[in-house]
């Protein structure tokens, strides 16, 4: 039976934007891309343990939008258990 590891943290929706430069001191630059992924470091941390075989509990908050659902399927899709208790990792 794999270590089960109950993970209590952040869980965010990181957004990229891809720049052609690091701006100077007061310098504005417009981004060409953007890209939005799950993090979190509490999101972070329970997707690498449950890639190393453990099973995963996560505890934590969620909006009911369209970065909440993002995150909250990528940690699904990665195996990980977020119906520990219902409402556990819930959406405000």
């Amino acid at each position: 039976m794999p270590t089960t590891v109950f993970v209590v943290g952040s869980l965010n929706a990181d957004q990229l934007l891809a720049v052609p430069a690091f701006p100077a001191a007061g310098e504005t630059v417009l981004a060409s891309d953007v890209l939005i992924t799950a993090g979190g470091k509490g999101g972070n941390q329970a997707v690498a343990a449950s890639r190393a075989g453990a099973a995963v509990v996560m505890t934590g908050a969620l909006g009911d939008d369209a970065h909440g659902w993002l995150v909250h399927r990528a940690l699904t899709e990665s195996g990980v258990d977020t119906g520990w208790r219902e409402g556990t990792v819930r959406r405000s």
